[in-house]
């Protein structure tokens, strides 16, 4: 999961039609029909969107601000909804991946991903990810502190230097 975000992100960054010939562009459609690509998409929303749930729920927030909250949410499911849509995200995808694999390497992905350990992995990525990003937004909770700290020591030392 945390792949296909970074591959996401780096798809929207490729601009340009689609270069993957058509013997690539096709074993990559057959991997993302095996993989159902989409639907892994649409769960990766539905923990972004429980991630913006969760960042609200820790900020305490009063019942008088519960609708407003609510409203962002909601916008940010729609913007993720418009922006980041199947259709929109396939074509970058397709040449992202047609640029870092060769046919052949789609070819065996696409073996692995239908044998029964390939499809337990496909399975269990969610959990997996799940477990993941709670692992990662702990992490987190200890090193914001830090960077914050290095921010300002950054904002400091500039700010000297300019005076």
């Amino acid at each position: 999961m945390k792949k296909l975000i970074v591959s996401l992100v780096f798809a929207f960054s490729i601009s340009g039609s689609c270069h993957a010939d058509s013997g690539v562009r096709e074993s990559i459609e057959k991997m993302f029909e095996v993989t159902d690509m989409q639907a892994m998409l649409d769960a990766s929303y539905a923990q972004m969107d429980q991630i913006f749930s969760q960042m609200t729920d820790n900020k305490n927030i009063t019942d008088e601000q519960k609708p407003i909250y609510e409203k962002h949410k909601k916008k940010f499911h729609a913007m993720l909804a418009k922006s980041m849509s199947w259709d929109k995200i396939k074509e970058p995808i397709i040449e992202a991946y047609s640029q870092v694999y060769t046919k052949a390497e789609i070819d065996e992905l696409i073996v692995f991903y239908q044998s029964p350990l390939g499809q337990k992995m496909l399975k269990k990525m969610p959990e997996l990810m799940h477990a993941t990003m709670q692992v990662m937004q702990e992490t987190s909770k200890s090193i914001i502190p830090k960077m914050q700290a290095l921010h300002k020591e950054l904002q400091s030392e500039l700010s000297k230097q300019s005076q």
